[in-house]
Parts: C-alpha cells; sequence; structure tokens
C-alpha cells in the first residue's frame, strides 16, 4: 500500500543509492512542506534512519 504519491523506499544495494534515495525522499518532504520546521524535523529522522542500513 502506498500512503503518500511518490513516496520514496530509502533502501538500495550500496551507500550511494542509499544517499540518492534519501535525496528523493527529501525533496518529497520539501515539496509538500510548508513549514521549515517539519522539514527539518522529518530529514534528521530521515538521515538517522539511513545511517542504520549502512
Amino acid at each position: 500500500m502506498v500512503l503518500v504519491d511518490g513516496a520514496v523506499a530509502i533502501r538500495g544495494e550500496n551507500e550511494s543509492e542509499i544517499a540518492k534515495a534519501l535525496d528523493s525522499a527529501k525533496t518529497l518532504i520539501h515539496d509538500i512542506s510548508d513549514s521549515n520546521i517539519a522539514i527539518a524535523s522529518v530529514s534528521a529522522k530521515l538521515e538517522s534512519a539511513a545511517q542504520k542500513l549502512f
């Protein structure tokens, strides 16, 4: 089930693929949010989750 049109899975075979997915997810969050605080919060959580994949 997809909850967000354009949702991005943060995964990949290597660090480069994960970084690209992370950038795509951040772009999605930025495009749908009007709050810089919300963007910063979600971006930090995405970074933290991605670090666990390395």
